[in-house]
């Protein structure tokens, strides 16, 4: 009897199941229902987005679900049940239940995506949980990120050292070292960084002001973290040039440069391999 009750209970338990995830889809299928995961953005009117395959999605709330967007923040990935999506650019659909499935942030959000957006007037460029003021005096859990240079590119995390002199080399590894900035240095770059008043550069920037280009060109991602909060400015496939025509751009070229030169100028970055490869 007891052989039979093991056994009946998993098979209840199996059928169980059978019949709720049966039963969930003839309800989803009766009332065109879907599921999809997909990333959240935050637009400019408020509204809440559903990045679902580089495509973007306004959730609306039907039912006028009482917190459903509660505790959302760009980036977090989610798995949304909603209604049929209306196939414009961006679509839109009703939302009835989302469920997080982990954290993101902004840098989640293709780049591709928010230019598009940014053109449509539904992304200004800013993320409403991001850092916008750093403080007079530089708090303890004050570092900062930054990536330069084209082709193989450089790249410096003060909150872990880890320093990178080139990816596009045989053996990369070779190329990446530790180094942790004195007080005092980091002391200079955080002054240089407030000085700069990161708040008022969007996410994606570019400081010639006019999509100018060059070949090869340049990438400059410089990010700003207190604890948990940060700020990221991304200048990509810009021109190489340190030289923007306009004082906002020019402001962060000469930020990006000046924290550039004082890590080549590192015990640590002379250390390593000279580089492999050569570009004319």
């Amino acid at each position: 009897m007891r052989i039979r009750k093991r056994v009946l209970i998993p098979i209840c338990i199996v059928l169980a199941l059978v019949l709720l995830i049966g039963g969930g889809i003839v309800y989803m299928n009766a009332n065109s229902l879907g599921l999809s995961t997909g990333r959240v953005l935050i637009s400019s009117h408020g509204s809440y987005m559903l990045i679902r395959d580089n495509s973007p999605i306004s959730m609306g709330n039907p039912k006028d679900k009482s917190g459903l967007f509660n505790g959302l923040e760009n980036g977090d990935e989610i798995l949304v049940l909603h209604d049929g999506i209306n196939e414009s650019y961006p679509g839109k659909t009703g939302a009835y239940a989302i469920f997080k499935l982990k954290d993101g942030d902004i840098a989640d959000i293709p780049a591709e995506v928010l230019t598009s957006l940014t053109e449509l007037g539904w992304w200004d460029g800013v993320d409403p949980t991001e850092l916008e003021v750093l403080p007079e005096t530089m708090p303890e859990d004050f570092s900062f990120a930054l990536t330069w240079n084209c082709y193989g590119v450089s790249s410096y995390d003060s909150k872990t050292g880890k320093l990178v002199k080139t990816t596009d080399a045989t053996h990369p590894d070779n190329y990446v070292t530790t180094c942790h900035l004195s007080g005092e240095t980091t002391k200079q770059i955080y002054e240089i960084l407030r000085d700069l008043d990161i708040g008022e550069y969007p996410y994606l920037y570019n400081p010639y002001g006019n999509g100018a280009a060059s070949e090869p060109p340049m990438s400059l991602i410089l990010t700003v973290r207190i604890g948990e909060t940060e700020r990221t400015i991304r200048a990509e496939d810009i021109s190489l040039s340190y030289q923007a025509g306009n004082k906002k751009g020019q402001n962060f070229l000469d930020v990006c440069r000046e924290i550039s030169d004082t890590l080549t100028a590192t015990e640590e970055w002379k250390a390593l391999p000279d580089y492999e490869f050569l570009y004319d």
